[in-house]
């Protein structure tokens, strides 16, 4: 018996139409959340990961702050509000996001307390919106980027 290739992915849905997917490994007997799908506000089904990843802001602003993709002034979250888990993270992003989208991926910089969330069709190379949040909610740069 292998403990990675031993874990079971389970889905479980509820009557709002939200599901999640859970990882349970039978070895310790934990149920991981691996992603979450929801229904959003424009009617569409998004899913995201609920386990953010990691990235380096640093990394971004070397990358994108002297391009016509950036945009750093222009922002609808101003004020600030309560980031609790990825989901209400996404929440906030997708007030800044005016593309269509299904999917949705967050990361947290933890050196400096940045949220960079990733929104994106799947299955399409018509590109993706990135959005970063700081610790209060509020966006500090927003990156269009049509390479994909």
């Amino acid at each position: 018996m292998n403990e990675t290739e031993d874990k079971i992915t389970v889905y479980f849905s509820d009557n709002d139409g939200e599901y999640m997917y859970r990882e349970y490994d039978p070895y310790n007997g934990t149920m991981t959340e691996l992603y979450r799908c929801i229904t959003d506000p424009n009617g569409s089904r998004v899913c995201f990961n609920n386990t953010p990843g990691t990235f380096k802001y640093s990394d971004i602003l070397k990358l994108y702050w002297n391009t016509p993709n950036a945009n750093k002034d222009s922002f609808t979250n101003l004020d600030t509000c309560e980031l609790t888990d990825a989901l209400s993270v996404y929440e906030r992003a997708r007030n800044e996001v005016n593309i269509p989208y299904n999917a949705a991926a967050a990361a947290f910089d933890e050196s400096i307390n940045m949220w960079q969330v990733i929104f994106y069709t799947i299955g399409s190379s018509d590109g993706e919106v990135l959005v970063y949040l700081d610790s209060n909610g509020r966006t500090k740069l927003i990156v269009t980027d049509h390479t994909n």
